[in-house]
């Protein structure tokens, strides 16, 4: 009896650290604790759900439809913050070539305004656990942003990069200063650990064959303005938690058999 809640505990906390072969489907919709551990901890792979995938697509549409109208779009047609209600490119409507120019700029510069993060490095769990946790809200077909946005984050996940992120920064509504530091990676600047290995965000792209993000519209308000590291470590909260209390059952039951 006593050599079977043995097996039992260490089967439970090996499994907690083994490497996970599954792959995890994001649909936008359900994602449960465990499936935010297996992708951070143990690099489960993750694939987009076609249904997810025709949302962003439709999503992106419509912004760009409302933009040629000229309709009041934050980030897009008009500022963001304090200059909400100030008059941007394209604010009479039309999306000329200029037009996609200049918003490619103000979305670069949204990430170099914003990547202001300080103090140690965050581990590469929790970077992995806010990139599946941004990209399953991004799927559910809201934010406007360009389906390449997506695939970033999916990428970035199965090839192993992982952006390194200090782990000091906003206090606010969302976590800006230090999210944002994922979308300075995806657009090839920055640094972050590839394979384990830390080295610049540019040579980890050229490495993993990826291209670097031309982010546009609304893809970088989409990257930087979530509480994606909240919610993240609120999730990897609950799943040690949930462990925990499964063997708490059988470190008791060993004690009284002691």
């Amino acid at each position: 009896m006593k050599m079977k809640l043995f097996l039992s505990v260490f089967i439970m906390f090996t499994g907690i650290f083994s490497v996970c072969s599954e792959e995890i489907i994001l649909d936008g919709g359900k994602l449960m604790p465990s499936d935010v551990v297996k992708v951070a901890k143990h690099h489960a792979r993750v694939t987009l759900s076609d249904e997810a995938v025709e949302r962003v697509r439709k999503s992106h549409n419509i912004l760009l439809v409302a933009a040629e109208k000229g309709h009041d779009i934050y980030g897009l047609t008009v500022g963001v913050g304090l200059n909400k209600d100030q008059k941007m490119i394209g604010a009479d409507g039309g999306l000329s070539e200029e037009v996609v120019r200049l918003s490619e700029e103000f979305n670069q510069g949204l990430i170099y305004a914003h990547s202001a993060g300080v103090g140690p490095e965050m581990s590469k769990e929790v970077v992995r656990a806010i990139m599946v946790t941004r990209l399953n809200s991004i799927l559910f077909g809201s934010t406007g942003v360009q389906l390449r946005v997506a695939e970033m984050y999916r990428d970035f996940l199965n090839s192993d990069i992982v952006p390194v992120i200090p782990s000091r920064g906003s206090v606010g509504e969302a976590d800006i200063t230090l999210i944002t530091h994922i979308g300075l990676a995806m657009i090839g600047e920055g640094m972050v650990y590839y394979k384990g290995e830390k080295m610049s965000a540019g040579k980890a792209l050229k490495q993993a064959r990826l291209q670097a993000l031309v982010p546009f519209g609304k893809d970088s308000l989409a990257i930087l303005s979530s509480n994606a590291y909240s919610e993240a470590l609120a999730a990897m909260a609950v799943e040690e938690l949930s462990h925990g209390l499964e063997v708490a059952k059988f470190v008791f039951a060993l004690s009284i058999q002691a």
